[in-house]
């Protein structure tokens, strides 16, 4: 069976037991990103909207592992799936996807993974709240919806700096044309329109704290919500989706700084400032780290922590030597060791 499978591989990628992809399509959305039409190959099982998928992919010989919100609606009689990407200044995989990659490209594919999903069955009506790239997995949503036929009332908020960096503005004006149970309010923060606050939210959406909220973007945004929804004890109306790991607990700063991380099975060492990640540290010196995600949800990036104490990012739990910890979502607490 394992000849076969081998057989099967080398004859057409998309045949192997593990999962992967062919890029068919890349269309650019703003002069910084682009929406990736993927053909999946065996082993890919679907996905629910809102969902991420980690792909692998190879940068002058390097594989890299990135998670990437898929926007295409779930049950899509095509077969295939799409991802947008904005290139990030200095990001590897996703300036890659953006500028150099081409049709015909093969792609690793895990996932799909995430629980920033609709609940089912369908609830009443919904707010979907993003900012910048946060948008891709509302698509994903919206696209569901109408191609589900929903008929419940959905209030989009979307921010983006000025009209040119707007991904899928032209889309969201057309759904929203097309379904009257959809409004979409698009926000220019350079242009006057200024970041969601409380006076703002009630004047877009005054019926906002009835409502279902699927919010995703920056910190800034995401911290706005999960304070102004508890305030408003409706916090468990609210569903967040983070990029990064919440700034407020990066512990560490009143610390001198001098803290060592070492990489044993690397043989490399890296100063600590409490401040950045372990896999950022690692990274930055060079070591070879597994990572996917990001944000602590993959776990991809999971390694074992020989000495010292680390604190988890999202929760302010401090993890002592002899378990697992994830490398994106934890800082060290003095020196450690890490099994990489």
């Amino acid at each position: 069976m394992k000849l076969l499978e081998q057989y099967l591989t080398a004859l057409n990628p998309l045949w192997g037991a593990r999962p992967c992809g062919v890029i068919e399509q890349i269309n650019p959305l703003t002069s910084h990103a682009a929406s990736i039409t993927i053909r999946p190959g065996r082993g890919w099982a679907g996905h629910r909207a809102g969902q991420f998928v980690t792909l692998g992919v190879d940068v002058d010989g390097v594989r890299h592992q990135r998670c990437y919100s898929i926007t295409s609606p779930e049950g899509d009689p095509s077969g295939r799936i799409e991802i947008a990407v904005a290139a990030v200044p200095g990001g590897v995989v996703s300036n890659h996807l953006v500028h150099e990659a081409r049709p015909g490209e093969l792609v690793r594919l895990d996932g799909p993974d995430g629980d920033f999903t609709i609940p089912v069955p369908r609830p009443g009506p919904l707010l979907l709240i993003s900012a910048g790239s946060g948008i891709t997995p509302l698509v994903g949503m919206l696209r569901s919806l109408a191609l589900g036929g929903h008929r419940a009332d959905v209030v989009l908020i979307h921010h983006a700096p000025d009209e040119a960096s707007t991904m899928f503005r032209s889309e969201l004006e057309r759904l929203a044309e097309r379904h009257p149970w959809l409004r979409v309010e698009i926000v220019l923060t350079r242009a006057g329109g200024g970041h969601l606050d409380a006076d703002r939210l009630a004047n877009l959406c005054p019926d906002w704290g009835t409502r279902e909220a699927f919010v995703c973007g920056p910190d800034s945004l995401l911290d706005f919500a999960m304070e102004h929804w508890a305030a408003s004890t409706v916090e468990e109306r609210l569903h967040l989706e983070r990029f990064t790991p919440p700034r407020a607990l990066r512990s560490g700063a009143d610390r001198e700084g001098n803290a060592t991380v070492r990489f044993g099975a690397s043989a490399i060492a890296a100063a600590s400032d409490g401040q950045h990640t372990l896999l950022e540290l690692a990274e930055t010196a060079g070591v070879a780290a597994p990572s996917g995600c990001r944000m602590g949800i993959c776990h991809t990036c999971t390694t074992r922590l020989d000495n010292g104490c680390v604190r988890d990012l999202r929760d302010g739990r401090v993890i002592e030597a002899g378990s697992h910890v994830q490398l994106c979502v934890s800082v060290a607490e003095g020196d450690v060791t890490l099994d990489i």
